[in-house]
């Protein structure tokens, strides 16, 4: 059963082993697809990413099992960084990874820069996260305190209603506005199997 806590975000406890690998989910939404490292699902996600951002140091806001951060990292050139509330699906990352991930939530935002400022993040990458926000603007509000040149989001839409901790669905409209408020100018990118939001900030 989902729980919330006190401020309203979903307990990280619901991000365990029934939400994240295969089984009977019980409503839940299982990410069955993603039980095992595949390079070749993640090298089209990275070659969708590159269209779009050039990152030279990238972080990964929920990074789930880390495994778009080892496909960087095998591909070589970029400096990675990551973070997920789940303590489950960071079990399973790359041993590459043990000291440039973290169990922390973007909401909280003192921890999450006292993590992250000073390490020359110009990308911020996320992967169907947002939507399992509340408190977006408080979300995006710590990711513009790293002052990344771009933000690539990628964001269920609202026919996707089958998980949950979807406590965020909104439309086209609504994202575009939440990042645009914060000095970045948006596009809309499809990309093969991937639809990104991409915010650039406005100050380059």
């Amino acid at each position: 059963m989902i729980k919330f806590l006190p401020n309203g975000e979903v307990d990280p406890s619901f991000y365990g082993r029934e939400y994240f690998d295969p089984g009977p989910q019980g409503g839940l939404k299982s990410y069955c697809t993603l039980t095992s490292y595949k390079p070749a699902v993640e090298r089209r996600r990275i070659d969708a990413l590159f269209q779009v951002a050039s990152p030279r140091c990238l972080l990964d806001v929920g990074c789930g099992k880390g495994y778009f951060l080892r496909a960087l990292l095998d591909v070589g050139g970029v400096e990675v960084f990551g973070c997920d509330v789940s303590r489950y699906a960071l079990s399973f990352l790359d041993k590459r990874l043990q000291d440039k991930v973290f169990c922390a939530s973007v909401v909280d935002r003192p921890r999450f820069l006292k993590l992250f400022q000073g390490k020359g993040i110009d990308t911020i990458f996320s992967c169907d996260v947002l939507e399992h926000i509340r408190d977006v603007d408080g979300a995006l509000l710590s990711m513009l305190g790293l002052m990344p040149e771009v933000m690539v989001h990628q964001i269920a839409g609202l026919e996707e209603d089958e998980d949950l901790s979807h406590v965020t669905l909104r439309g086209e409209e609504f994202w575009r506005e939440k990042l645009d408020t914060l000095g970045y100018s948006t596009e809309l990118k499809e990309l093969g199997d991937f639809r990104f939001y991409v915010s650039r900030a406005s100050w380059l």
